[in-house]
């Protein structure tokens, strides 16, 4: 893609622990504009637990590099891991504001059959899993299944909370974004109806 100086612009993910100057500067020559990260968790307990293979110090770096070539970065963050609490949740999401990534996008826990973690929470939380759950209904998002130790109405109201704060920390990060006012107005210039359409579902 250099050699061929192809005028394309690119995205991709990749692991914190594979990030060096050498190899993201070559992403940036040829056109890497976007990179994203599994961050998963603000804590180096619970990625230990999960087997992720990086700690903080390691995820902090890779976004420091990928920073430092002008390339915009996406964190993935997990939420409602069996052992956390309200603080542990809320760490996360301030760890992944710290970053400052250009985005944070979050999961809720999921255990799939057939996991360690379904095995996992099968032993440590009996009868919170029912039988003949229809698994097809469930996904990274449903947020169907509540592991950790608190009620329905507490989890739920946590990840509302967690989800304004991260649509908050994203709108100022786009305020400054001058790339992006400018491609606003460019959008609204050509078609009004259609940007204040847009701002309305936002709201």
């Amino acid at each position: 893609m250099i050699e061929k100086n192809l005028p394309i612009k690119w995205s991709c993910e990749t692991r914190a622990n594979l990030v060096d100057e050498e190899l993201i500067k070559k992403l940036k020559e040829a056109g890497c504009d976007d990179i994203s990260i599994g961050v998963e968790s603000g804590s180096d307990e619970t990625l230990e637990k999960i087997k992720k293979g990086i700690n903080k110090d390691q995820i902090k770096k890779a976004f420091e590099i990928i920073k430092k070539f002008g390339i915009k970065t996406s964190a993935f963050v997990m939420i409602g891991f069996p052992w956390e609490n309200k603080d542990d949740m809320l760490n996360t999401i301030n760890f992944a504001k710290s970053l400052k990534p250009d985005r944070i996008i979050f999961s809720i826990v999921t255990p799939y059959p057939g996991t360690e973690l379904y095995e996992y929470c099968l032993q440590a939380f009996p009868g919170k899993i029912p039988k003949n759950t229809t698994w097809e209904e469930f996904f990274h998002q449903s947020g169907k299944i509540v592991l950790p130790e608190m009620s329905k109405e507490d989890f739920y109201e946590t990840i509302e909370k967690l989800e304004k704060e991260i649509l908050i920390y994203m709108f100022k990060k786009r305020i400054l974004d001058y790339s992006f006012i400018s491609l606003k107005l460019k959008e609204f210039l050509k078609n009004p109806k259609k940007f204040f359409s847009q701002i309305k579902h936002i709201f």
